[in-house]
């Protein structure tokens, strides 16, 4: 019995130790620091109050960010935006500006601000900088302040991007001295540079859309088919009552260029990724750029200027803001050999040499370049425009302004076909231009060698595809097909047969005569009204089927298999692990968002029907207000001409300009550039240090 008493009490003491030593223990302390951010980081936007949305993207991607994005930079917020930049761009800048419109001091900030606090002590405290009292923003002595407060203190420029100040703060009761968590002493601001083209500036989507009124609202999915409705070609018809007072706005107007394009957003979610240190991103990109008809070499003919305008190569620009001056061509120069298509067209002959006058002295070194060349090189809108526009008509006079229309859209084939068609000359054939692309790539990666940039980390993007329509081997074509642009007709039944005006082209469907009318599709079809022979042509049965500007099944294969394969393969060639990152990432997600992707329609095997399709396309997303809202999520990431002429539209112009406005065409909407910018983010991280 002694011996099991003595048993138990033996477990009895091993059991109530390991209960000890199993229980908690008091909770240490957590010690004393100081946290601090750089205040206003995205020094482009200083002072736009982004710290909401620098908060959501510091945990969310800019594709799920999206809304907050649009909200606070476009809309009624775009006049906070615009005014943050008149400190550093200026709004109305002229075409040949030395500068590309930035203000040579922004590249030279005298000071940053920083928010700093004392965490996990209570009292009061002394701040003290570089070893003497510290004073905050505004000047006063941070003595004797209460130590959780928050403080704003400057961090003077030490030169090159860099900013050097030891920082401490002192707890009067114990005078124990706290230490930033992270050190003070060497805070960077990151100079990261845009190049390129269209799909770089942000090209359809200005940061203030102009405010258009549909004339007539869009019929209803859910009205009859036969319901009656006025006849108006809108793009002719918009007058004073339809067109707010604003035009469009762009953060700039010649080139283009948004704050929505994916190098301003990813620089953005950057700087939001990175508390410590400031971000000052210079923008060149400008919408019809080439390597050598604008980045290398002088852009001639911006969008948003006279077609003779002429602006300084982007890098010319990036040299003179590096200075600080307008640079001559009696200092060091860079010679670049120009090459392929599109330095031709910019009449340079091949092997001419392009001068650039480099900066010797930069006040900073360019820390990262973002980069979207080559669409231009080789033609890929008038590819696009290959796609869409038929080579001829179907009468005589439909020939006749098919020949016109193909010029007027710079039609680029994708290949030399054979036979050769008048539209494809040797010349003018993609196939042919892409060959060329790997020279053309090796000149601008010497022209940035030369100019001091050669190990300087470049971040090149490929180009999506728009003519996607679900899988990716599901292209348009066949049954999936949409318009140009819109217009409105009006169709009414009389005993049972369709009344219609001569220019409507009708289809018949489950016992529904339904309307379907792309307004170009006129030039292929119908003569001028004042000709009676029209009618003649019509009785003769020449407009009987349905018509419009589709692709063949054919054509949007071809485009992937001639252009954008082989132009996105030319791209990746260009990769030099660390140095030349091509980004590539958001290329899968595109598939299923191309020109003709339709809300509420699921795309892949069955395609819907054709009517399904075309109604659904062509009723463009309207407010309440009856303002089309460019920037509401869809399902197409791409602009048709008809966003582009309700999204940047000049208040009178009328159909004989028409043509200005529809620049932004196949471009990526605001939500592909935000998946865009995720990209580029992503092989940053995955190519780059982490942060600190």
């Amino acid at each position: 019995m002694r011996v099991l008493l003595m048993v138990c009490f033996c477990l009895g003491v091993m059991s109530a130790s390991a209960a000890r030593a199993g229980a908690p223990g008091p909770v240490a302390p957590a010690a004393p620091t100081i946290t601090w951010r750089v205040e206003d980081r995205f020094r482009l936007l200083a002072g736009a109050d982004l710290d909401p949305l620098m908060d959501r993207l510091a945990t969310s991607s800019l594709e799920e960010a999206y809304p907050q994005i649009i909200t606070t930079l476009t809309g009624a917020n775009w006049d906070k935006a615009k005014t943050a930049l008149k400190a550093n761009f200026q709004p109305a800048r002229a075409v040949g500006d030395p500068f590309g419109g930035y203000r040579p001091a922004y590249l030279k900030p005298a000071f940053l601000t920083l928010t700093m606090r004392v965490e996990n002590v209570t009292g009061q405290c002394d701040w003290l900088q570089d070893g003497a009292t510290a004073r905050d923003d505004q000047g006063r002595s941070l003595t004797d302040v209460d130590c959780a407060a928050a403080q704003r203190l400057r961090i003077n420029a030490a030169g090159k991007g860099l900013f050097r100040s030891a920082i401490t703060a002192r707890v009067r009761a114990s005078g124990q001295v706290i230490t930033p968590e992270t050190p003070t002493t060497a805070i960077r601001d990151e100079l990261i540079v845009g190049l390129g083209d269209s799909f770089a500036s942000g090209e359809g989507n200005p940061d203030r859309p102009s405010s258009t009124v549909a004339p007539e609202p869009p019929p209803s999915l859910d009205a009859p088919l036969t319901r009656h409705a006025q006849t108006v070609e809108w793009y002719e018809k918009l007058e004073a009552a339809h067109v707010a007072a604003n035009d469009a706005e762009w953060f700039d107007r010649p080139c283009h260029r948004s704050l929505l394009s994916y190098q301003v957003l990813a620089a953005l979610a950057y700087s939001a990724h990175r508390p410590h240190q400031a971000v000052t991103l210079v923008a060149l990109a400008c919408s019809g750029a080439s390597v050598f008809d604008g980045v290398v070499s002088p852009q001639i003919g911006l969008p948003g200027a006279d077609e003779k305008s002429r602006d300084l190569a982007q890098l010319a620009q990036l040299q003179n803001l590096l200075c600080g001056r307008a640079l001559t061509d009696t200092g060091t120069m860079v010679t670049v050999k120009a090459t392929g298509w599109r330095a031709r067209r910019n009449r340079l002959a091949d092997d001419a040499s392009v001068e650039i006058a480099r900066c010797n002295d930069p006040v900073r070194p360019v820390d990262k370049v973002l980069l979207s060349v080559g669409g231009n090189d080789i033609g890929f809108a008038g590819i696009i425009s290959w796609a869409v526009v038929p080579e001829r008509g179907y009468h005589f006079f439909g020939d006749f302004a098919m020949t016109y229309a193909n010029d007027k859209a710079g039609v680029v084939c994708p290949y030399e076909p054979d036979p050769p068609v008048a539209r494809c000359r040797e010349e003018n054939a993609a196939s042919k231009h892409i060959k060329e692309m790997p020279a053309v790539y090796t000149q601008l990666r010497e022209a940035l060698g030369g100019l001091g940039m050669g190990e300087t980390p470049v971040y090149q993007t490929t180009y999506p595809n728009p003519l996607y329509a679900g899988p990716p081997d599901a292209f348009l074509g066949g049954q999936l097909r949409c318009p140009m642009y819109r217009k409105y007709h009006h169709y009414v039944q009389k005993d049972g047969k369709p009344d219609r005006p001569d220019r409507d082209y009708l289809f018949y469907r489950d016992g529904d005569w339904i309307v379907v009318t792309p307004g170009l599709d006129a030039a292929m079809t119908a003569v001028p009204n004042k000709l009676p022979v029209v009618n003649l042509f019509n009785k003769h049965g020449l407009q009987d089927r349905f018509q419009m500007w589709l692709l063949a099944d054919r054509e949007a294969p071809e485009v992937q298999s001639y252009v954008i394969g082989p132009l996105n393969a030319a791209v990746a060639r260009n990769r030099r692990p660390g140095r030349w990152e091509i980004v590539d990432g958001f290329e899968s997600k595109v598939i299923p968002h191309g020109w003709c992707a339709v809300d509420g329609v699921t795309v892949g095997k069955d395609l819907p029907a054709l009517a399904e399709m075309q109604q659904r396309q062509l009723t463009y997303p309207v407010g309440a207000d009856g303002v089309f809202q460019p920037y509401d999520r869809r399902q197409r990431w791409f602009r048709t001409l008809n966003d582009s002429m309700l999204t940047e539209r000049r208040a009178g112009v009328g159909k004989a300009d028409a043509g200005d406005m529809i620049e932004g065409g196949m471009h990526p909407t605001a939500e592909l550039h935000a998946v865009m910018a995720d990209a580029v983010l992503a092989k940053i991280d995955e190519t780059s240090p982490p942060a600190h």
